[in-house]
């Protein structure tokens, strides 16, 4: 079915969905993405009971931008600031991978190694991750990371690309506004990122913008562009056997047009039937 084949309400989410019910991982690509990307819908996994694993794959150590601390002290203060973060949010299940800020994608064998060792034993549900649209290279390589894999997963696994410095088109919305001051706590502990950037002001604006066609006690969302790996999957060799496959799976790519990530092209308007 082709994007022009598509009805309105087939296009927009016009509902909030339940996340819960589910045993989820975050990877997040440094310390605050988690929290700035989907921390509400996180902090809804965690007063639901789910079980809930956090990764940090990269320290965060070129976030200094202004050069306001020595180097060693700074990654001792980010991964602070991430520990506290999760404490806020209700999460104790988190992980600091060894990967340098901005190094992930010269990283890749080592880091597939350790992605598939993790989904292997932890066996998720649903992995929130960012989505391949992101203009930080980290962010891109992180979504790389998950696709290689996902032929070893179940059809069935749910992949939630979020949003941080790139909107999605998005086919999932979840309600954060009972959860909203947990959210703004969490991300007022990230301090260094704050001195540095208004995030908070970014994140907040993105998630009152995703209310927009929700209910009006709704007033503030999470986006995501949430898939089944079988669907992705289905994408990815459909593409390589025509040959449109290469550029789109790579860490440093950037171009697809109107935000829609590449699999949104295949059954772009098939409702996904795991989404409540």
């Amino acid at each position: 079915m082709m994007l022009n084949d598509c009805n309105e309400e087939q296009l927009i989410p016009y509902h909030a969905v339940n996340p819960t019910g589910r045993r989820v991982l975050i990877l997040a690509p440094h310390p605050d993405d988690e929290t700035f990307g989907c921390g509400g819908t996180l902090a809804r996994h965690v007063a639901a009971g789910d079980p809930v694993r956090v990764v940090i794959l990269t320290d965060g150590s070129r976030g200094d931008f202004s050069g306001r601390h020595q180097a060693e002290k700074y990654l001792q203060i980010r991964r602070q600031e991430t520990l506290q973060a999760g404490k806020i949010l209700g999460i104790h299940d988190l992980h600091f991978w060894p990967f340098k800020d901005r190094q992930l994608a010269s990283e890749i064998p080592k880091a597939q190694a350790m992605l598939l060792t993790l989904l292997e034993d932890y066996q998720p549900e649903r992995i929130y991750v960012p989505s391949v649209l992101e203009f930080h290279p980290d962010h891109r390589a992180t979504a790389h990371l998950l696709i290689t894999h996902l032929n070893h997963m179940s059809d069935n696994l749910e992949v939630a690309f979020y949003e941080i410095n790139q909107p999605l088109c998005v086919n999932t919305l979840v309600d954060i506004t009972q959860v909203l001051k947990t959210k703004k706590a969490a991300i007022e502990v990230y301090k260094t990122q704050l001195a540095e950037q208004d995030y908070d002001d970014y994140v907040l604006a993105l998630n009152r913008f995703r209310a927009q066609t929700l209910p009006p006690e709704v007033s503030h969302a999470e986006g995501f562009s949430l898939w089944p790996a079988g669907a992705i999957n289905r994408w990815l060799s459909a593409s390589r056997r025509n040959g449109t496959v290469k550029d789109a799976t790579a860490p440093g790519y950037t171009g697809i047009l109107e935000r829609q990530l590449p699999f949104l092209e295949y059954g772009y308007c098939t409702p996904y039937p795991g989404r409540e």
